[in-house]
């Protein structure tokens, strides 16, 4: 079954809709248009509200947010779901658990002006005996620097490489942010995305769905 053929059950999106959303129809109709747009099919807006209210991140004041881009493999706009490490540390810290992370540690190729791996651990508590429990991750020039758009790289080229390493080490210590990716580590794929408009057929189609889901769904 393909992602704009999936039929959906309007009391399954209703559940999707978090408690702090003043009116369930505007909050679905305001994902639909303002975060997703039409880059977005059914299967997308369902994965991303389930994304938004498991972290409890408010999309609608970006801290949460949807990128599409061009998938070859796939043949169609690929999905991915964004967020600040600030974002992902708020996630991490609701769980009562997150103890922290260290300073980010670099190493340099010779001579190099750039660094080439940043490594960072995060503290998680022991919900049993409350030790603070290392989780580490690195993350290296090569893999995330983009080629284009990098001024923010060249810039502040440590801050850049160690908010990579930090998303990295959250996800590894808290599942629940499981999904989420940082700004920084999608630059590079900026790099390999392919401009497509979706067709005006499938545009019509997801409006379709979109107002009859609103049609059902509860609350003004």
């Amino acid at each position: 079954m393909k992602d704009d053929e999936l039929t959906v059950d309007s009391k399954a999106i209703q559940k999707l809709i978090p408690d702090f959303a003043p009116s369930p129809k505007i909050y679905f109709n305001t994902i639909k248009e303002q975060i997703l747009g039409n880059s977005g099919s059914m299967a997308d807006l369902i994965y991303f509200l389930q994304v938004a209210k498991r972290t409890n991140l408010d999309p609608t004041i970006r801290q949460i947010y949807a990128i599409f881009r061009w998938d070859k493999a796939l043949g169609r706009q690929k999905m991915s779901i964004q967020t600040g490490v600030d974002g992902l540390r708020s996630v991490a810290e609701r769980t009562g658990y997150y103890a922290g992370s260290s300073e980010a540690e670099f190493t340099y190729i010779k001579d190099g002006q750039y660094p080439d791996k940043a490594r960072i651990t995060v503290y998680k508590l022991n919900p049993k005996t409350g030790e603070r429990m290392p989780t580490s991750a690195s993350a290296k020039w090569s893999e995330y620097k983009p080629s284009q758009n990098d001024f923010m790289w060249k810039k502040m080229p440590e801050t850049m490489l160690s908010k990579c390493a930090e998303a990295k080490a959250l996800r590894k210590a808290f599942p629940v942010t499981q999904g989420l990716y940082s700004t920084a580590e999608m630059n590079q794929a900026d790099d390999m995305a392919e401009p497509k408009k979706v067709s005006e057929a499938v545009i019509a189609k997801r409006v379709k769905e979109t107002q009859k889901i609103l049609d059902n769904v509860k609350g003004e």
